[in-house]
């Protein structure tokens, strides 16, 4: 349960009940546990100590769930900085991500993984009950996969195929981000611009640009492309006076009547 060269594995707040989930003073609030809606060094650093962040860059062996995986890393769902047992931040009830030595990313599983049913786990689902209500934006997937979509719609499967083959990538990103409104529904709404629609073809089992404009489920579709989050690539300013550069990371969380920024 060692890892020195992937968690930096020391866990270094200076108080007893750090060992518990939930429990460092960065997000307690009088009544809940304020929910993080991104993962950072800073973060992290609160949870695990200085020199610690190297934990923001962990992957999920299934690059599509990595987005899952970073906010339940976020709001620190896993017992301490030694665990190989994370679990989901939506659904820790269900949803397990154990750590793999040999491919150096977590693998997401349920039932049958060794993180599933213990201790942690217990105290995982009572971490999530003691948080405060998530109002926090929606990490972009960027990645489409079949576990991905078994998280979504369980056993019912999703054809992530488009009728049009240039619009294929549009579908899988929309099927991603989960811009539709229930599992089996023949509307679905393109990520970028919601106001256009791909309506299901059952005769050839593909997604056809067109059809659902106007759809009552596209508000539902808007409001979730409104609160995704935005993480910017990182920019490097250098002035003329000045040999010294800058770095930063800003990420922008939008919605219909407000608009944030946070740089960390």
């Amino acid at each position: 349960m060692k890892r020195q060269t992937t968690l930096g594995l020391a866990f270094l707040l200076g108080h007893v009940s750090a060992l518990k989930f939930g429990t460092s003073r960065s997000n307690q609030t009088e009544d809940c546990l304020f929910v993080q809606p991104v993962i950072s060094s800073k973060v992290i650093e609160g949870y695990c100590g200085t020199g610690k962040s190297s934990l923001v860059d962990t992957k999920a062996c299934d690059d599509a769930l990595t987005p899952f995986l970073h906010k339940s890393l976020a709001n620190r769902m896993f017992k301490d900085c030694d665990s190989w047992c994370v679990y989901d931040f939506e659904k820790p009830e269900s949803i397990v991500y154990r750590w793999d030595e040999k491919a150096s990313c977590y693998e997401a599983g349920g039932a049958g993984n060794p993180c599933f049913g213990n201790v942690e786990q217990s105290m995982a689902m009572d971490q999530k009950k003691k948080m405060c209500k998530d109002a926090s934006c929606t990490q972009l997937v960027t990645a489409m996969s079949d576990q991905l979509m078994k998280r979504y719609c369980g056993d019912l499967r999703m054809n992530a195929k488009s009728c049009d083959e240039e619009n294929n990538d549009a579908v899988k990103k929309a099927l991603a981000n989960k811009m539709f409104s229930h599992c089996g529904a023949w509307c679905l709404f393109d990520f970028d611009d919601p106001s256009i629609s791909f309506g299901w073809w059952p005769e050839s089992s593909c997604w056809k640009k067109g059809g659902c404009e106007g759809h009552p489920e596209e508000s539902g579709a808007q409001q979730l492309k409104a609160n995704s989050c935005e993480l910017t690539t990182t920019t490097t300013t250098t002035t003329s006076t000045s040999t010294s550069t800058t770095t930063s990371t800003t990420i922008t969380s939008t919605s219909t009547t407000t608009t944030s920024t946070t740089t960390v």
